[in-house]
C-alpha cells in the first residue's frame, strides 16, 4: 500500500499532457480535453496514478501510427454512496481485436508486435486502480478505435 493524498486530477492530467506534448506534436497527434468544472478530489498516490495516466496516453499514440486523436474525458458520476471520478482515455487508433480484448490485462499480453512491449503496463496499470478501490476497463471496434475507463471513488468535499 502506498501513501494517499487528497489528488486533484485535472492538475495531475495537464502535467502528464505537458510531459507528453512533444511527442504528440511530432507524431501529429491532437490531445482533447472534456473536463467537468467540478470535479471531485480522490485519495490515491498521484505518482502511482500519474504512472496509469502515462501507460494509458503512450499506449494510445502507439495505436495511431498515422496521426489522430486522442480524447480525455473526466467527470463526476453522482451516486448515492458517494461521487466516483470517471475519466475516459479514447483514441482514433487501429482498434484491439475482441479475441485480444479478453487478454488486454493479462500479464505478459502485448499486441505490440516487435516494438519491445512487455505486456506489463496495463496489468500493472490494473492493479494500480484496484489498489484504490477503482475500476478499469476498455471497449475497443477493431479500425475506429480504444476507450479505456477509468473510475475512483472521490472525495466528499
Amino acid at each position: 500500500p502506498s501513501e494517499r493524498e487528497p489528488t486533484d486530477i485535472r492538475k495531475l492530467l495537464e502535467q502528464i499532457l505537458s510531459f507528453t506534448e512533444p511527442r504528440a506534436l511530432s507524431q501529429d497527434f491532437k490531445v482533447v480535453t472534456d473536463f467537468e468544472p467540478s470535479l471531485p478530489l480522490i485519495s490515491v498516490n498521484p505518482g502511482r496514478v500519474e504512472q496509469v495516466f502515462l501507460n494509458l496516453i503512450l499506449n494510445a499514440f502507439h495505436a495511431m501510427t498515422k496521426g489522430g486523436i486522442l480524447t480525455i474525458r473526466v467527470k463526476r458520476i453522482r451516486q448515492d454512496m458517494g461521487d466516483v471520478l470517471r475519466l475516459e482515455f479514447s483514441d482514433t487508433g487501429h482498434g484491439i481485436s475482441q479475441q485480444h480484448l479478453k487478454e488486454i490485462f493479462d500479464p505478459f499480453f502485448s499486441t505490440k508486435e516487435g516494438s519491445g512491449g512487455t505486456g506489463l503496463g496495463l496489468f500493472i496499470s490494473r492493479k494500480i486502480v484496484e489498489n484504490y478501490q477503482g475500476s478499469i476497463e476498455v471497449e475497443s471496434k477493431e479500425h475506429e478505435g480504444t476507450t479505456f475507463i477509468v473510475e475512483f471513488p472521490g472525495l466528499n468535499r
